[in-house]
């Protein structure tokens, strides 16, 4: 946990208590420890604000994969429409989980098995709740088949992306400012 710096007290001449002197200036360095904290707060702003475009690149990739590759397997190798999905579910798993390991949250102090698993369990989790807002939509609104598709992934996306960034790939025993600046941990 981050100390809060001391108030600058002037030295006092009478060997008693110093006291707080409202005229007095912080030092060089505790105006350098305010201005790396003032940094630091901006870094980890923009360090989750770049989190979010990378998770949504991430996805928009993984996205982009399973079309091809699904078209590739049916169309250009003639592989039957359900074993090519069930191929390209897994090759987009395995990229989903490289990504956010490595790319996205910038997570390696946990074993890949235990992120990769866990991973592999919160999306079995997120497809469930993806398909049921899907069926829900389908069901109660009956909307045009992308609209519906893709409101069922936007209503996901949200608690996929905290549960990625807090539980999978969360960074321990460093903050995740520090480990995006290599830091050490506390």
């Amino acid at each position: 946990m981050a100390s809060r710096p001391l108030p600058f007290h002037a030295p006092s001449s009478a060997g008693s208590n110093p006291r707080p002197s409202a005229t007095a200036r912080p030092s060089g360095i505790e105006r350098a420890e305010t201005n790396l904290r003032l940094a630091n707060a901006g870094d980890a702003t923009e360090s989750r604000a770049s989190a979010v475009g990378r998770f949504l690149a991430g996805g928009l990739a993984t996205y982009a994969i399973n079309l091809s590759l699904t078209w590739l397997l049916v169309t250009a190798l003639s592989v039957p429409k359900v074993l090519a999905y069930a191929l390209t579910l897994a090759s987009v798993l395995l990229v989903g989980v490289s990504l956010a390991r490595y790319w996205i949250f910038r997570a390696r102090s946990e074993s890949l098995a235990k992120q990769g698993i866990t991973f592999l369990v919160a999306s079995a989790g997120f497809r469930a709740l993806d398909w049921a807002l899907f069926s829900t939509l389908i069901l109660a609104f009956d909307p045009v088949l992308p609209v519906a598709i893709l409101t069922a992934n936007v209503l996901v996306l949200p608690a996929k992306y905290w549960l990625f960034r807090n539980a999978v790939f969360a960074v321990s025993g460093t903050s995740r400012e520090d480990s995006a600046a290599g830091g050490s941990p506390r």
